[in-house]
């Protein structure tokens, strides 16, 4: 089983994505669904903005 690095729950924009590319899409250029939280959103029960990300 392959382990991402840890960011605290929280996904690292720089080094999660990288590890997740090479090691779980190996390498290739993937479509990802996340959900983008700003400070109010972080402790609330609303839903955050869902984006697509291509890395």
């Amino acid at each position: 089983m392959k382990t991402a690095p840890s960011a605290g729950g929280r996904l690292n924009a720089g080094g999660d994505v990288a590890w997740l590319k090479q090691s779980i899409c190996g390498g290739r250029n993937v479509k990802l669904e996340v959900e983008v939280r700003d400070v109010l959103l972080r402790y609330s029960k609303h839903p955050g903005k869902k984006v697509i990300k291509e890395v």
